[in-house]
């Protein structure tokens, strides 16, 4: 063959193998464009998420669509909020084909196969079937009217002392900020004055007395008159009302402009009423678990209504102005005015609603008895003489389709009561930022522990997404996800339209206290507005972030600085933000720092932390938690059992020393080849990763991360002899620590923070002087005598059987429990 038959070939064979390279390129195009596709009809691919969670796609110019189907699926990345990866995976009898984005595969054969897309919450919780959730209303307008509009509460009253002082009673347990003017109608009992004369000393009560009966009705505008610019609530004298009855109706007036007056519901209230027979018969039923129960069951908006009722309504200061005050020429006596009013506000463009999460208790017709009748009657007479088709409007409104199943929804709940009530729990909301290291742990171990008691949701925030989640158990399910339009920065650490955003979401799910775990990546400025409704804060110290973004306290050269700054210039190592927020931490802008974390701490109610170290350190220096309860609650574990896995020191053979989890610098990895070096007898086992940081040598063996259930019997394959935890920073508690001796293991440590705390009290380790390189090789000379080892090996034992068991989950929950419970109680009770 010529040289020229040879060229030709070679000419041939190249542009073959383009044309297939082409081909190939084209079918990856036509695959990737169609996965698109799929991807874009998709209801649980979302972009915006996608950017979001995944910065460095971002960053790429990249569509989110394309870098999942070509990337981000083979790394471990998620599609979405709500796809459930390992969910879906974990129904398959067979492997996703190589190359299929789970999610496409879910899209393609999956979804028709009627396998799961996420972890779904039937049969787990008892509302799932009743509650929906609705757009939360995040303007700025909305806040600012819920906050700063006053509220007053007038009650009319005549005769009826016994029912007046259980209605004031409970009006003075009420959530939030309001007055009460009491307006006696020239009461003929006698009780009613001494009665009155008790409550005319209480802060926000104002008293009026008439010289002479005047009539409900001028009674009624007697007490609007007394409070100008005031939004009213009107309630009649023979009610009970909720403790969270003035939040809720003020949240409802304001959830739309043009909302006029806000309606609850009760046993006696015309069209408002629920089943009678069956409310009665509730001896143990209150209001307070009756709008519990709603809360947490019915749809959260109000609904709309033709008029609203008297013997508990919510009006503006907005729509008397338009349209004046109750007609008390017309309705002397009552009954009909609030029709009248109600009717002349629709008129003038208002809207009436009323509020299915709020129930208040009536007796009806203490007041006025056998007149009753006729003064209903009279007034209907009038009604409809003043606006056309007034009975067929009333019966249209009251009859609609929504307004019947909200009654149908109700009276369920009513029926049920009895088995209800007892899984009706109160709510907390536990605010956390990272989702894995030791904290978070915790938080899911306290969340599953206080679950007889609690319901527990969880809200997570990369600064710029919001997600919440219900957490039933161990399992997280996914609510809703918020994108807000500016993310938080470290400074001013702070967002309104977060803040916005949380305080609807604690009314809309009815939580009652907020626990922050960790508050990185949340705005600091709900803490200051949650009063505002009426929910306390428990503020929790995992670590020193309130004092300064560095987190460990660590200073430029990783010496230990308590919070005072040290000597000289220099850039502190930042945790959990980018380095570029910051151009002048030490010395400067961390006195920004403490004095933001300072003045927001002046709003919790009480802080937790795990140890006296971090609990004096944070006293030191944040001096706003002075004045604060504080509690130490250590961290429980329950271990199905204790192991004894440390290996006796053999002579002529090398030791085993154990560090667990991400070791970094302040974790200690500068001095791992400082160890080997000196002690060629001896061996590094990491159970757990590097990071930052690479090392190789002969005796360090790293074997990646672990399971936590798994995590002793990788310990007891190595057999090691001591564990070794060389962290520089004080930690607040250390899990480490807890799983080294659950596992029989003494441990040499550096004698700072809570680490030197609990080696202190059970002599189950050997302490070093902190970051003190010869002082350690001092100990680990010593560590390999047998008699030295097995001394701290029998602490150990000691330790299983006394703390080690009665440091359960049980045990740390009765404590939080006890905390919560204090605080809800001394929220009822604070307007007492």
């Amino acid at each position: 063959m010529s040289e020229n038959d040879i060229g030709i070939n070679v000419k041939y064979l190249i542009d073959k193998l383009k044309a297939k390279l082409m081909y190939l390129l084209s079918f990856k195009k036509r695959r990737q464009l169609k996965f698109a596709k799929i991807l874009k009809s998709s209801d649980f691919f979302d972009e915006e998420w996608y950017l979001s969670e995944y910065p460095d796609v971002a960053s790429s110019g990249m569509p989110a669509s394309f870098h999942y189907i070509s990337n981000g699926f083979s790394e471990g990345r998620l599609p979405g909020p709500l796809f459930d990866e390992e969910h879906y995976v974990s129904q398959l009898s067979e492997s996703i084909p190589t190359g299929l984005p789970p999610l496409v595969h879910y899209e393609l054969y999956g979804r028709a196969k009627g396998f799961e897309a996420k972890k779904e919450i039937t049969g787990k919780i008892w509302w799932e079937n009743l509650a929906k959730t609705s757009r939360l209303q995040r303007s700025e307008k909305f806040i600012f009217d819920f906050v700063s509009k006053p509220v007053t509460i007038v009650i009319p009253i005549f005769n009826g002392a016994r029912f007046v002082k259980k209605c004031i009673d409970s009006v003075l347990q009420a959530s939030g900020t309001f007055q009460v003017i009491l307006v006696d109608d020239c009461s003929e009992e006698v009780e009613i004055s001494d009665l009155l004369r008790a409550y005319s000393n209480h802060s926000n009560i104002s008293v009026i007395q008439n010289p002479k009966n005047k009539g409900f009705t001028k009674t009624v505008n007697k007490g609007i008159q007394a409070a100008p610019g005031s939004d009213i609530i009107i309630l009649n004298s023979d009610t009970v009302v909720p403790r969270s009855l003035v939040l809720n109706l003020k949240y409802a007036a304001y959830r739309k402009e043009r909302i006029g007056t806000v309606t609850p519901l009760s046993n006696s209230a015309g069209p408002f009423s629920v089943p009678i027979a069956r409310i009665n018969s509730l001896d143990s039923a209150t209001p307070d678990d009756l709008t519990r129960i709603f809360s947490h069951a019915l749809q959260l908006e109000s609904l709309d209504v033709p008029t609203g009722h008297g013997f508990c309504m919510y009006i503006k200061s907005s729509v008397f102005d338009s349209i004046g005050l109750f007609d008390e020429e017309a309705f002397p006596r009552g009954y009909g005015e609030e029709n009248d009013l109600c009717f002349k506000a629709r008129l003038a463009g208002w809207i009436n609603t009323v509020d299915p999460r709020s129930f208040v208790f009536h007796e009806g017709s203490k007041s006025f008895k056998a007149e009753k009748v006729k003064l209903v009657e009279n007034g209907i007479v009038k009604l409809n003489e003043r606006y056309e088709n007034y009975d067929a409007q009333i019966n249209k409104g009251f009859s609609s389709k929504q307004f019947q199943l909200m009654k149908r929804h109700v009276s369920f709940l009513i029926e049920n009561f009895d088995s209800l009530i007892s899984q009706c729990k109160p709510r907390i909301l536990f605010i956390i930022a990272t989702e894995d290291g030791g904290t978070a742990k915790t938080n899911r171990d306290l969340m599953k522990s206080i679950q007889n008691k609690y319901e527990t949701f969880l809200l997570k925030s990369n600064s710029r997404r919001v997600s919440l989640y219900l957490v039933v158990e161990e399992e997280e399910f996914h609510l809703e996800t918020w994108y807000l339009s500016i993310p938080i920065t470290p400074y001013p650490h702070a967002s309104r339209e977060y803040d916005n955003l949380l305080l609807n979401l604690l009314h809309s799910w009815s939580i009652e206290l907020v626990h922050v775990r960790q508050i990185a990546w949340h705005s600091l400025g709900f803490i200051k507005k949650t009063p505002w409704l009426g929910v306390p804060v428990v503020y929790s110290i995992h670590d020193f972030y309130p004092i300064c973004p560095s987190v460990k306290l660590l200073d430029n050269n990783n010496n230990y600085c308590g919070g005072q700054c040290t000597t000289g210039i220099g850039m502190c190592n930042i945790e959990l933000w980018p380095r570029e927020y910051f151009t002048n931490l030490k010395h400067n802008e961390v006195k920004i720092w403490r004095q933001t974390f300072n003045t927001m701490l002046t709003n919790v109610h009480s802080i937790v932390t795990t140890s006296e170290f971090a609990k004096n350190v944070t006293r030191q220096n944040l001096p706003a938690t002075l004045a604060k309860p504080f509690h130490v609650i250590p961290h429980g574990r329950d271990f199905p059992s204790f192991a004894v896995s440390a290996a006796k020191p053999i002579e002529g053979k090398n030791i085993k020393l154990l560090m667990l989890g991400t070791i970094v610098s302040s974790k200690g990895s500068d001095f791992i080849l400082p160890i080997l070096e000196k002690f060629p007898n001896y061996e590094i086992h990491l159970i757990g990763k590097l990071d930052s940081v690479k090392i190789t040598h002969p005796r360090f063996y790293e074997y990646g991360a672990y399971k936590r259930e798994e995590l002793s019997l990788e310990i007891a394959k190595i057999k090691p002899s001591w564990g070794l935890l060389l962290s520089i920073w004080p930690e607040t508690w250390c899990h480490t620590l807890t799983e080294m001796w659950a596992n029989g293991l003494p441990v040499i440590a550096f004698d700072n923070g809570a680490i030197k705390e609990r080696i202190w009290s059970n002599k189950c380790g050997v302490l070093v002087k902190n970051a003190d390189m010869n002082n350690l090789f001092k100990t680990l000379n010593e560590i390999s005598e047998v008699t030295y080892w097995q001394k701290y090996v029998d602490n150990v034992t000691q330790w299983q059987n006394s703390e080690g068991k009665l440091q359960s989950l049980e045990e740390m929950s009765k404590k939080y429990i006890k905390v919560y419970d204090d605080i809800i109680n001394e929220n009822k009770q604070k307007f007492t």
